[in-house]
């Protein structure tokens, strides 16, 4: 797999999160093929850095100058459970077609889940 995704974007939200984080919706400015769709697919659930440049695309030479030492991962990080869980319910809401959007059901259902629980030990 390519390592380094240079596509021609615009970042339209930013939410703040906890923990000094902010979340990031980031919209391509272009119609993709499938080939590069499916590219991109494969980055889905993946940690990496992000680099933005304004006007033109940033080239592998321009990363390796920003971070010279960048640090090889071996191997793909073991989700944690939770991160699991999260992925289950992503595949359940797409297969399902369900209409409102991921992050405003993921919540509800986690509730949901958390409630059958808790009938279960009273």
């Amino acid at each position: 797999m390519e390592t380094l995704l240079t596509i021609p974007a615009t970042i339209t939200t930013i939410k703040t999160m906890s923990r000094n984080q902010l979340r990031l919706h980031i919209d391509t400015n272009e119609n993709l093929s499938v080939e590069e769709m499916a590219r991109i697919m494969r980055f889905y659930d993946q940690f990496g850095y992000l680099f933005f440049q304004l006007e033109k695309p940033i080239t592998p030479q321009q990363v390796a100058e920003l971070i010279p030492d960048l640090p090889k991962v071996e191997g793909k990080a073991k989700p944690s459970p939770s991160q699991k869980l999260r992925s289950i319910l992503w595949r359940y809401w797409e297969y399902k077609g369900i209409t409102t959007a991921f992050e405003a059901w993921y919540p509800t259902e986690l509730a949901r889940i958390g409630s059958a629980y808790l009938l279960k030990i009273n």
